[in-house]
């Protein structure tokens, strides 16, 4: 009775987190069917303008609408979250299975190239890259993408030296399949339970890590909206506008605590431990 409860529970915060996500998603995405206002346009005249019908959220500190920027922030954001765990899990997980299965020849270089990387704070690293290439989206990605790297590969190898270990692993290559072969179609596929566990909790880090940096000036170049650099503009102006900071903040907050729900429902799932646990 306790495991079907906590499993319901379980399947509600998925839903919810879903919903969550959907929805933001969905809104960023369909942004300029949603509002009129061009996030970029500047009317003085209409400057921190209180909640209205022209302009549900207000208007900032440039008259520019604070609804169609939230809204065209969240595709940056996600942008961001999205495409760097993807350049990371791609490298990470392509370099975690080659060290696992040929193990010394290659994982030694590849494991001190990482530990090089995880000496660096995940902040701290994308401020250097930032600063010393230039601020801009690419750059921003790579920033976020190479520091979580080395995260991708100790985690896959660590996986896979106990995969070629086994049984469907020895068979496939006593028939004569080759490495390569091993690798893409036996584990691989073994891997991408814990990798997408992790890809939830990696996409909310990245998104967490490049509205730091904009706040901190490094993000994304102006006068591109993305909520970093919303909550940095609005801060001198939180006494009279505090709609301004608390917007894109909370933005922020829903969308990181949805993605972090959603990796911790995915890992109980995926644990068959977990889903007995009582």
């Amino acid at each position: 009775m306790a495991s079907g409860l906590q499993a319901l529970a379980r399947n509600r915060a998925a839903l919810l987190a879903v919903a969550l996500l959907l929805i933001i998603a969905l809104a960023s995405v369909f942004a300029g069917a949603l509002t009129p206002h061009d996030p970029l346009e500047i009317d003085l005249a209409q400057a921190l303008q209180p909640p209205s019908a022209a302009h549900p959220f207000g208007t900032d500190n440039l008259g520019r609408d604070v609804l169609a920027r939230l809204l065209f922030g969240g595709r940056v954001s996600l942008a961001i979250g999205i495409l760097a765990t993807l350049a990371a899990l791609v490298v990470g997980v392509t370099g975690g299975l080659v060290a696992g299965y040929y193990g010394r020849r290659v994982e030694i270089p590849l494991l001190a190239a990482s530990d090089l990387l995880l000496a660096f704070p995940t902040l701290l690293f994308a401020i250097f890259l930032v600063a010393t290439v230039g601020a801009s989206l690419v750059t921003l990605i790579v920033a976020i993408a190479i520091r979580e790297v080395p995260v991708y590969l100790r985690l896959v190898r660590s996986y896979v030296l106990a995969l070629k270990q086994l049984e469907f692993t020895v068979a496939a290559r006593a028939v004569g399949c080759g490495d390569l072969r091993i690798l893409v179609r036996h584990l691989l596929p073994n891997t991408v339970g814990v990798v997408t566990v992790q890809s939830t909790f990696f996409v909310a880090r990245a998104i967490i890590t490049a509205a730091s940096l904009g706040f901190l000036g490094l993000g994304v170049p102006q006068p591109t909206p993305e909520w970093g650099v919303m909550l940095a503009e609005a801060r001198q102006y939180l006494p009279i506008a505090p709609q301004l900071m608390m917007l894109p903040g909370l933005m922020l907050i829903v969308v990181v605590l949805a993605l972090n729900l959603l990796g911790d429902v995915v890992r109980d799932y995926l644990d068959p431990q977990a889903r007995y646990r009582v």
